[in-house]
């Protein structure tokens, strides 16, 4: 069986891309959730996220009513993950600037050690809660 894992998007203001990318992503790793925080965004990114989340319950969008910047968008969608039972959860940028191949590469190697992604990020593994991995690059996440 599939570990449940998902792909953490923080989205500030990124309505020209976004349908793009969760198009791209959500046919390639259909098996995958997106959760997607859109981040006070005042354009359309919010608007978009809902009608593809409309149509797919893959796609899962967290709505901040203010921009918190991309940590607590990040946070928000690390503790989203680790309450609604998720075992691996990995951050991806919302303009498109991880290649699915490179994700879909990344995830392949879930549940081992390596925790670098291909443009040379680093990411740390830590247990959080009912998460068995984590991964974010800056810092490592602290929890909920």
């Amino acid at each position: 069986m599939q570990p449940k894992t998902a792909l953490l998007m923080p989205c500030y203001n990124e309505e020209a891309c976004i349908a793009d990318v969760i198009d791209s992503i959500t046919q390639v790793l259909p098996e995958v959730y997106l959760i997607m925080v859109n981040d006070g965004s005042a354009d359309n990114t919010a608007r978009i996220i809902s009608e593809k989340a409309a149509l797919n319950d893959h796609v899962i969008l967290l709505d901040l009513p203010i921009n918190l910047g991309i940590g607590g968008a990040v946070q928000t969608a690390f503790c989203y993950a680790a309450r609604n039972s998720f075992e691996y959860a990995v951050k991806v940028d919302g303009d498109g600037q991880h290649p699915v191949d490179q994700i879909t590469g990344f995830l392949k190697h879930s549940g081992k050690k390596m925790r670098i992604w291909s443009s040379a990020h680093v990411f740390w593994k830590k247990k959080v809660s009912s998460l068995h991995s984590a991964a974010v690059w800056g810092s490592p996440f602290s929890g909920c």
